[in-house]
């Protein structure tokens, strides 16, 4: 079990990319409609809360914790080869590289739909954690803490807007969440 500091930072650290996604909405002038804003918020919680419930039927098997280790190794390891220029983004994740391509009719508004791509986009990593976390007997608190940061980042960082440059920042935070993702899951297969 870990400390409730480190699923504050872990939670922090995954939510990073919400929150340059919000600089980058905040820069171009996109804003949400309310439904959109809705259905993003729903979004999420279903990913998160899907992945709570993966992870704890992988919880009531003897194997759970290995399989949530190696889920935790496997993000981990994806998101540094990513920083390292390795492997190229996933699909979905390129939405994440370039937030403004989510407004897919360029109307400077994320609607239920867009709304809907990019929750998913966000969630991607996040639903990993919250997986093999369970998978391997951690406590809820890390599943609300990032639902709740994912929010409050996204928000801060449209607030922010064109104040604060994403791009080093974005870079230096991926490398720490995929230390942190890899030490989880390495430490889910050791003990």
């Amino acid at each position: 079990m870990h400390t409730q500091g480190y699923c504050l930072l872990t939670a922090a650290v995954l939510s990073i990319d919400a929150f340059a996604v919000g600089l980058a909405y905040g820069v171009n002038g996109i804003k949400f409609s309310r439904m959109g804003l809705a259905v993003f918020i729903s979004a999420c919680l279903a990913v998160v809360s899907a992945a709570v419930f993966a992870g704890n039927i992988l919880l009531y098997f003897s194997f759970g914790k290995r399989i949530g280790g190696f889920l935790l190794t496997g993000a981990g390891l994806v998101i540094l080869f990513q920083q390292m220029g390795l492997i190229d983004e996933f699909p979905l994740l390129e939405l994440i590289a370039s937030p403004e391509k989510s407004d897919f009719n360029h109307n400077r508004i994320i609607d239920c739909k867009e709304a809907t791509v990019l929750a998913l986009a966000l969630s991607v990593d996040s639903s990993i954690v919250c997986a093999g976390g369970r998978a391997g007997g951690e406590s809820l608190l890390l599943p609300v803490c990032i639902f709740l940061f994912h929010q409050l980042f996204l928000k801060a960082g449209m607030l922010l807007g064109g104040r604060i440059a994403a791009d080093g920042c974005e870079r230096v935070c991926n490398i720490v969440a995929g230390v942190l993702l890899l030490s989880l899951g390495l430490d889910g297969l050791i003990n």
